[in-house]
């Protein structure tokens, strides 16, 4: 039997397609994480990428390893409440979603506060949180086509907010970046 890894007994909750909530979420399942990834009924948008190995994306497996995966539709009054009973658990919620959807579905960072006080909260966008480009889509290609040479692609902030409540924002400017996540993962796994 293998040991579980220093993330053992951490379970994350991953809102996200493509690569980067993927790519962090299976960083954090190689470290011995729980991840269950939280899919719309049609599945996340890199399903549909080829090269296929009999029916299944080369492009998904790569990044979602280690995974347990729930499709739920968030118009269903039910497949909300599961999502709200998993934030409730989770120790971790990662997201990559456009700027606002997890505001659409109930799941800003405030409202998941409410649900878990303790909930590292950690959301991946290609432009920022804000600023002039923050509610555009993007992904690696677009970003790099667009950034300026040595500017900084992350940035990690935190506020202790009581005696045992830290608060952290970490917001990606180049959410394809892998040293980025490796840096957060490495961050996590040292907490434990």
């Amino acid at each position: 039997m293998s040991e579980p890894g220093p993330l053992g007994g951490v379970l994350v909750v991953e809102l996200g397609n493509l690569i980067a909530a993927p790519y962090a979420t299976m960083l954090l399942s190689d470290l011995g994480a729980r991840v269950v990834k939280v899919e719309p009924p049609t599945g996340d948008l890199g399903r549909r990428f080829g090269p296929y190995v009999g029916d299944e994306s080369a492009f998904f497996m790569a990044v979602n390893r280690g995974k347990e995966s729930v499709a739920l539709d968030m118009a269903d009054f039910v497949s909300k409440r599961v999502l709200d009973n998993l934030v409730r658990k989770a120790d971790v919620l990662v997201s990559n979603l456009r700027h606002g959807a997890m505001d659409r579905l109930g799941l800003g960072e405030d409202r998941s506060r409410e649900l878990n006080p303790t909930l590292v909260y950690a959301v991946a966008s290609a432009f920022g949180a804000d600023g002039p480009y923050s509610k555009r889509a993007g992904v690696d290609i677009i970003f790099q086509g667009e950034v300026n040479p040595g500017s900084p692609v992350y940035r990690l902030t935190y506020t202790k907010t009581g005696s045992a409540t830290l608060k952290l924002k970490f917001e990606i400017a180049a959410p394809e970046k892998p040293q980025v996540f490796v840096t957060y993962v490495e961050g996590l796994a040292r907490r434990r």
